[in-house]
């Protein structure tokens, strides 16, 4: 549904004869131009001055060369190469200015094309014959057009029927077998030049050639490849003319074929067969001299030039633009000139159009755009496709029409050329009244202006029809708006061989545009006045030259320059003044832009332009660079981005200035969603949230972007439209809680409003069931309330934000009608957290009393729908009210044959154990066990059996009271549990409180408490000899658990043995204790026999346990630098050796990695398994911290063990040091030297050892060179070198390798030793013996 809108002409003024070839050299921004006399070069922006006759950069006679006639001209790297009729290929060099004949065919040339890739040269010969020649102008291949052979693709028939056996049609089985009649397939068009053409494939891999054939005198189509292999020839076609052109995306072969009754233009597919046309407006006074495709293959240009039987009349030429989508062709724009030449697009951009008259070249410049209503000033969303003299209209808002089809056409006499579409306010009719939407359109000098209407009278009129009934039933009943032309201004006088482009609307309700004039080569703004008696036509010469672009505010008219500056446009002086931003700098944009929108933002002017390289700009900074199209909606801005994404940004200068931070930034503040891929923006519908796109293949789709339906939602929230809400909230199943959650002090505060606005007694229903303790505008929609200062859910309910809507819209629908909102209120009782069922079941009940059986039935089947069968009955049996119970029960499905004797049962039964036997059926314990406290201890055993049976333990103990009989059974059966269990530390204190003493003791002494272990004793008063056996039996248990200072305790303070205290004070490594216990009981000889023997046997495990760390920490540490320069070396390895294309990858992604020696990205390693469980978790951690000899993480292993290394010997220095003091009182010097010195040893290893196994992390001081001045290969050289001479790199790289590990083990552990662990006295000793051993 886009418009081919002209955004500037403008035109290099050079005499030109009628055969000369012409190119663009884009690098110097200039025209070659060869003709008979020689080669000469005009500037594109060359000034007038300069005058039409540009001098010869050389003359062919200087060079040696006669010609009659230029073939070609094309730029082949840095040389023109040009090739002339009798035979020759020159090559013009710039540098020099030298001439070189490349190459001469003896034969002459009729035609010549360069292959896309300039790898390849077409020749066509005059007899004939098509040569292919290199770069270097050497033969490659060459065939013959005449030859009679089909090509190398020729079709097979397999004998699927015979032509005699098939459908013929109208014309029945004799014309099958009629002789063809050969003068349909000979012969050419008056009007045909006779000679070949040539077309390439954008690809280049296949060219076509259509030339006339000697024998039918008619014109063919040859393909063939790249190495010259003849491949296939086109079906015969009666009155083949010569255009060809080969579609750049290598679908289509496109010419031109005239019949009796329509010129068509026709289409061919690879193997030469025909593939589809379209018919040409009749025109019989012009001929299809040239048809071409733009280089994206989406506009096809169709030159009409006029037949020259005629001298006395001067006829045009015309240029048609055509696009297509859904198989339906569009002719967008006709170009009507005289004296064209030639005509043919240029590289300067994918719409660049360039047409050679006989003075000057012309050079129009194109954008594809959609012509739309202004939000702000129609609802009807209204978008126009302009096809020939056709308008096609489809108001988006009332009529979702896909195209090829609309909604109803405007015919106009005349080429339809632009439309604009009336500002906001600013639509209203001859009366004065205000209008649903107006336009204006030009076609062929004049404006015609256009207003919605609903009337489907007189709807024709100056000249223009409007047919809405586009072959539907004579008695179709119009239910859109129609617009009808109620003005028409002739501006043929100012508009004489001149074009109007670029034209809008502006607030002053006159159409403003831009004039060229093509014999005056002026540009010129000009203004129409629109409500006006008199004609007002004011035109300013524009000192600024071309413009590519106007869009306009509700305040002003901006232009945009060749420049990308933006001007405003000063009605009242005629004068362009430069637009100030927000930030008070000039607008102009980085690249200037073909499209470009405009709107005020917070009081500030904010002018959009977009590129064709997918830039979107905001006034003088890039807002996205990935945007393929872009719309602005209300208050948001609809952008789509080439990775198929729809993003939506709220129109706000905080939103704007953060999403021009990065492009981070402007996904987190922009909505988005997924749509199909090459997805543009169409319209969106104005107070609405539809937006509208259409697909690459033409049709259209139309979504509800969520972030745009909250913000609609918003709206009619504080507008307390409730009705609607719900209505759009059911449609778009969106979440109902935004309902309260938006506003909640306002929603309870018009919680009676709202069930009057909603009215239906089901949609209240459905916005109770979906309730739910979450805050939709912190979670799911949180995108449309960032920076909103707003009340919160905690706010407003702090306990329960379901429990408070419930009430609250419980109570306004009481208010309202108790009986038609019956269904909704029960449902606000069971949707309750702690839900309110038996409350429900009560308001039934009286309801059945006072209203009748109708609707309690109705209420009931409600319940029984919304809650579980079985709940419900268990909830009516809760309530002990057998009336409420049997009303339930006859509703439910349950079998009465079971339900009734139950029912009779507890009736029997008293009333506190009947509530205790319908808790224990329902499993509500607790309450069970209140109701068994009342019965007394009649129904203890039962109780108890219960308790055991669903291990109720801590709810029995709970609900019993203390001096309750059961109460010391509940404990004990408890206790037995948890003994069973080995829980000992619970199983003893409950045996105790159940007065269990014995097994209390046995659970004490399973916990080694020997201080409880003995109060039970004493409870259970045991003798002296049975506390004497006890006390043994405590000291062997303690012994065996290592328990030596409790086991002391016990020997010396019950058994009074202190031979076996000093004995276990020494095994629990208490040396000053034991030598005082010795010297209190004057029992010397205990330190020699006991003490001193398990000191020693100390000192030598410490000792064993140093040696063993340090050599531990040895080893490890040269396997570590081992495993470290491996690693290196297959790092470099890997940079030097693997493929450039996957080192290219490297420099642009930033994700990938090298690993190894292959190299992948982080997207595929994070494709693998994610190690969701604990397990898989807990293995790969194994794993990580392995020290397998080649394994991948064994570096990380070895850290991680000397890790723990290093903590161990840490943690020797205080035993070590108590050790050393004991030592030397008993005068074993030697001993503790030794082992001081070998602690000493080890943190000196451990010291020199920590910088290489944690090396410190030190800034780079050289700068590292990168950004766009700097080639891929030299990026990657740099870094190479930075790899191999740098240590530092080595360094980064072994820091990030460490990030692997936990963060403690990233560095050195802390040390927590005392600093006073060791002894000065000894290393003196150590000193002293050195000397002496030295001197002896």
């Amino acid at each position: 549904m886009h418009n081919l809108r002209l955004i500037s002409v403008n035109s290099v003024h050079h005499k030109i004869e009628v055969d000369a070839a012409i190119c663009f050299d884009s690098l110097n921004d200039q025209f070659f131009v060869a003709d008979t006399q020689g080669l000469s070069a005009v500037a594109r922006n060359g000034s007038k001055s300069e005058g039409p006759h540009t001098p010869h950069l050389v003359t062919w006679q200087s060079a040696g060369v006669v010609t009659e006639q230029i073939i070609s001209c094309d730029l082949v790297s840095v040389c023109v190469c040009i090739t002339t009729r009798e035979g020759d290929v020159l090559l013009y060099h710039p540098e020099t200015h030298d001439v070189e004949v490349a190459g001469t065919v003896s034969d002459g040339i009729l035609a010549s094309c360069w292959s896309p890739d300039e790898e390849l040269l077409v020749l066509v010969t005059l007899t004939h014959n098509v040569t292919l020649l290199n770069s270097q102008f050497l033969p490659v291949a060459e065939f013959s057009l005449n030859q009679e052979s089909f090509g190398e693709a020729a079709f097979v028939t397999v004998g699927w029927g015979k032509k005699e056996t098939q459908f013929h049609g109208s014309a029945g089985k004799e014309a099958a077998r009629a002789a063809p009649n050969e003068a349909l397939v000979s012969g050419v068009t008056p009007y045909d030049d006779g000679r070949p053409r040539i077309s390439w494939r954008g690809d280049g891999q296949m060219f076509a050639i259509s030339y006339v054939d000697e024998n039918t005198k008619a014109r063919r189509l040859r393909i063939a490849d790249r190495g010259g292999v003849l491949l296939c020839t086109s079906e015969n076609t009666p009155y083949l003319e010569a255009p060809l052109d080969w579609k750049p995306n290598g679908s289509l072969i496109t010419s031109s074929l005239r019949l009796a009754n329509k010129y068509n233009v026709i289409f061919f597919e690879k193997n030469g067969l025909r593939h589809g046309e379209f018919t040409l407006p009749e025109r019989d006074d012009c001929y299809v001299r040239e048809v071409s495709w733009n280089s994206d293959s989406s506009v096809l240009m169709v030159w009409l030039a006029p037949h020259h039987e005629s001298t006395s009349v001067v006829l045009c030429d015309r240029v048609q633009l055509w696009t297509v989508n859904n198989y339906s062709w569009y002719l967008k724009d006709e170009i009507t000139l005289e004296h064209v030449q030639k005509v043919h697009w240029y590289c300067d951009g994918a719409l660049s159009l360039c047409i050679v008259r006989s003075d000057q070249i012309l050079l129009f410049q194109y954008s594809l755009a959609v012509d739309r209503s202004i939000s702000s000033a129609s609802k009807l969303a209204l978008v126009s496709v302009i096809d020939g003299t056709t308008l096609l209209m489809t108001p988006f808002k009332q009529s979702k029409i896909p195209p090829p089809m609309c909604a109803y056409k405007v015919c106009f006499p005349h080429q339809v050329q632009a439309v604009a579409f009336a500002p906001k306010h600013l639509c209203h009719d001859d009366d004065g009244n205000p209008i649903e939407s107006a336009l204006c359109v030009l076609h062929d000098c004049k404006l015609s202006f256009l207003v919605s209407t609903e009337s489907t009278d007189g709807l024709d009129s100056h000249g223009c029809k409007v047919d809405y009934i586009l072959g539907r039933s004579p008695h179709f009943k119009v239910k859109f708006s129609l617009l009808r032309v109620f003005k028409q201004i002739d501006l043929g006088d100012v508009l004489d061989n001149s074009r109007l482009l670029n034209i809008v609307w502006t607030k002053q309700n006159s159409i403003c545009g831009m004039k060229y004039n093509f014999a005056k080569d002026s540009h010129s703004i000009l203004s129409v006045k629109i409500f006006e008696e008199k004609l007002r036509v004011r035109e300013e010469p524009c000192r600024l030259g071309s413009m590519l672009g106007a869009t306009c505010t509700n305040e002003s008219t901006y232009f945009q320059s060749t420049s990308g500056a933006i001007y405003q446009w000063d009605s009242d002086t005629g004068t362009l003044c430069p637009t100030t931003g927000s930030d008070g700098r000039n607008v102009v944009f980085p690249t200037p832009c073909p499209q470009m929108a405009a709107c005020n933002v917070d009081e500030k002017v904010f002018i959009f332009g977009w590129n064709e390289r997918g830039r979107l700009y905001i006034n003088n900074q890039q807002l996205f660079g990935n945007c393929s199209s872009f719309l602005l909606h209300d208050d948001h801005l609809l952008v789509t981005t080439v990775s198929h994404k729809l993003l939506v940004l709220p129109l706000k200068k905080d939103s704007l200035m953060t999403a021009l931070q990065s492009p981070e930034e402007a996904s987190a503040v922009a909505g988005e969603r997924s749509i199909e891929r090459g997805s543009k923006l169409v319209t969106a519908v104005p107070g609405d949230c539809e937006v509208i796109l259409q697909m690459p293949r033409g049709n259209i789709e139309i979504i509800y972007p969520r972030s745009l339906m909250v913000h609609l939602l918003r709206q009619l929230l504080d507008s307390l439209q409730y009705h609607r809400c719900v209505e759009i909230m059911r449609k778009h199943r969106i979440d109902m809680n935004l309902i309260y959650d938006h506003d909640p002090k306002a929603f309870l505060h018009n919680c009676l409003e709202f069930v009057q606005s909603v009215e239906s007694p089901a949609w209240i229903d459905l916005f109770i069931e979906g309730l739910k303790n979450e805050d939709t505008t912190e979670t799911l929609y949180n995108f449309n309330y960032k920076n909103v200062q707003r009340v919160t859910v905690a706010d407003t309910a702090p306990d329960s934000k379901v429990d408070t809507i419930c009430t609250a819209i419980r109570e306004a629908m009481i208010k309202v009608d108790e009986k038609k909102f019956l269904l909704p209120i029960l449902t606000s009782y069971v949707k309750m957290d702690a839900s309110q069922m038996d409350e429900a079941l009560r308001k039934l009940q009286k309801m059945r009393h006072n209203s009748g059986n109708e609707m309690y039935e109705e209420g009931l089947r409600h319940l029984l729908y919304i809650a579980d069968a079985d709940a419900l009955c268990d909830v009516a049996l809760g309530t002990y009210d057998f009336d409420l119970v049997m009303m339930v029960f006859e509703k439910s499905q349950k079998d009465p044959k079971e339900f009734l004797p139950f029912l009779n049962k507890l009736r029997k039964m008293e009333t506190n154990y009947m509530k205790y036997s319908i808790n224990v059926y329902l499993k509500r314990y607790k309450e069970a066990f209140r109701c068994l406290r009342d019965t007394g201890s009649s129904h203890v055993e039962e109780c108890l059996a219960l308790i055991k049976r669903e291990k109720l333990f801590s709810e029995g103990l709970e609900c019993l009271s203390d001096n309750h009989a059961a109460y010391s059974a509940v404990a004990y059966a408890y206790a037995d549990y948890n003994f069973s269990r080995t829980h000992f530390h619970e199983a003893a204190p409950l045996y105790e409180r159940a007065e269990a003493y014995n097994r209390a003791l046995d659970a004490y002494m399973q916990l080694c408490n020997w201080r409880k272990v003995i109060i039970m004793a004493r409870k259970l008063k045991y003798s002296k000899e049975q506390m004497l056996d006890l006390y043994y039996s405590l000291t062997d248990r303690l012994k065996e658990r290592r328990m030596f200072n409790e086991a002391a305790i016990v020997y010396l303070t019950y058994l009074h043995n202190e031979e076996d205290a000093v004995s276990c004070l020494a095994k629990a490594h208490q040396w000053d204790d034991a030598v005082s216990l010795s010297l209190e009981y004057e029992r010397l000889d205990l330190v020699d026999t006991l003490v001193l023997p398990e000191l020693l046997k100390q000192t030598q495990n410490i000792e064993n346990d140093i040696s063993a760390i340090s050599s531990s920490v040895s080893e490890l540490c040269s396997r570590l630098n081992i495993v470290r320069e491996l690693k290196e070396k297959e790092y470099m390895d890997a940079l030097e050796h693997q493929d450039d294309a996957q080192l290219d990858s490297d420099m642009y992604c930033d994700s990938s990695t090298v690993t190894g020696h292959s190299t992948r990205s982080a997207s595929s390693a994070n494709s693998g398994r994610t190690y969701r469980s604990a397990k898989n978790r807990k293995k790969l951690e194994r794993k990580k911290y392995s020290t397998k000899k080649g394994s991948a993480y064994e570096d990380l292993g070895i850290i991680s063990e000397v890790h723990g290394l290093f903590v161990r010997a840490d943690e020797l220095a205080k035993p070590v040091s108590d050790i050393l003091s004991c030592l030397f009182s008993f005068g074993k010097d030697e001993e503790a030297v030794r082992l001081q010195n070998s602690l000493h040893n080890v943190y000196r290893l451990l010291e020199s050892k920590q910088e290489v196994i944690w090396p410190s992390e030190k800034q780079d001081s050289d700068e590292v060179l990168s950004g766009p001045q700097l080639s891929t290969s030299e990026l990657l050289k740099m870094r190479l070198q930075m790899s191999k001479g740098d240590t530092g790199g080595q360094t980064q790289r072994l820091l990030l390798r460490m990030k692997d590990l936990e963060p403690h083990l990233r560095h050195p552990p802390k040390v927590t030793r005392p600093s006073n662990w060791a002894y000065g006295f000894l290393q003196r000793n150590k000193q002293s013996a050195s000397r002496s051993k030295s001197s002896s």
